[in-house]
């Protein structure tokens, strides 16, 4: 219920407003980055069945269609005895929490 506790009234707020309405000429500056982070709500208590259903949440509630794009993973995703690979030098996830791994994009 946390999910929808924290997200809903940011929605509420822009769809109130009207994300058009946060466009200046040219369209710079349209909307600040928008999305979610898992720490506030979660700290270390966050998993892969978590982490998808606030992205789920954050399409079904029309906040995507808001402008919304981002769900991170703050911290404790990773493995802390493994820590890197030993040929790639790649963050290991924690595959208990996060079975199917963590897919990122970097840049």
């Amino acid at each position: 219920m946390g999910v929808i506790r924290n997200i809903l009234p940011a929605g509420l707020a822009l769809a109130t407003t009207g994300a058009a309405q946060l466009t200046s000429p040219g369209g710079v500056g349209r909307l600040p980055a928008l999305g979610w982070n898992s720490w506030n709500e979660y700290g270390c208590d966050i998993d892969e069945s978590v982490f998808l259903k606030v992205g789920h949440h954050l399409v079904d509630y029309g906040l995507k269609d808001l402008g919304y794009e981002y769900v991170n993973i703050d911290d404790c995703w990773s493995d802390k005895v493994l820590r890197r690979d030993n040929t790639t030098k790649e963050i290991i996830p924690d595959y208990v929490k996060f079975p199917n791994g963590i897919k990122h994009s970097r840049g």
